[in-house]
């Protein structure tokens, strides 16, 4: 095999066990080849027989030239009105990680609106992002204020109420998982 080749089979490889969820060792018990060797493999130095890459494709479920063919670009484009999206008392939600397994969503907060979040999960964080007008988040008696570009990080501990301040609309991105 050359790098190239080398490099294609260790992207294509991790992508397609951590598509599936699995982990390396995941794969070694499904597939009964070493998790070392899958290690070896994945980092692009592996020369694996044809035998160990029939073992490997069968136990993710694919062929053998979906581990060694190029990949091929994958967009998938949503219109607007296919967005899940989200009306609540002035706040208009959407939702824009739909299937990839991450909250992502648009918040447009009209002036004075409040939204309430719920905790995430204990190690997880949001990320919310005012991208304009003024936005104050308050966790427990402390009150935050994000202006246009700035970026707050939240313990997901925390339950946060965001409302829109200042003389308009707010627009914010927010992020967890």
């Amino acid at each position: 095999m050359s790098d190239d080749e080398r490099t294609r089979l260790a992207v294509n490889l991790k992508d397609q066990r951590e598509a599936k969820g699995l982990t390396q060792q995941d794969l070694s018990d499904r597939s009964g080849v070493p998790r070392p060797t899958l290690a070896h493999l994945e980092s692009g130095q592996g020369n694996p027989t044809l035998a160990v890459l029939s073992k490997v494709a069968g136990a993710l479920g694919v062929g053998i030239e979906a581990l060694v063919s190029a990949t091929k670009p994958k967009v998938r484009v949503v219109a607007r009105e296919g967005v899940p999206t989200e009306e609540r008392g002035g706040v208009e939600l959407r939702s824009l990680g739909m299937d990839l397994g991450i909250g992502f969503e648009r918040w447009e907060l009209a002036r004075g609106a409040r939204l309430e979040r719920a905790s995430g999960r204990h190690g997880e964080r949001r990320v919310v992002v005012c991208e304009s007008g003024e936005l104050s988040i308050v966790v427990g008696q402390a009150e935050h204020r994000l202006k246009a570009g700035e970026v707050a990080v939240i313990d997901a501990a925390a339950r946060p109420t965001f409302e829109s301040r200042g003389r308009g609309v707010s627009v914010v991105y927010s992020a967890s998982g």
